[in-house]
């Protein structure tokens, strides 16, 4: 599960991608073996829109 930080760190990863004019493809969690794509996981996308849809 991603943490309160990685999601505002998330957050602001995407504002800067934005103002940047560049897209954000995804933000991987990675442990355990395992992972979380922020992307499929949370409405973060929807919020902040990348010109890749």
């Amino acid at each position: 599960e991603p943490s309160q930080e990685d999601l505002e760190l998330t957050r602001q990863l995407l504002q800067g991608a934005q103002f940047l004019s560049i897209p954000l493809l995804d933000h991987l969690i990675l442990g355990n073996g395992n992972f979380t794509s922020l992307r499929q996981t949370t409405s973060l996308w929807h919020e902040f829109p990348q010109g890749d849809r």
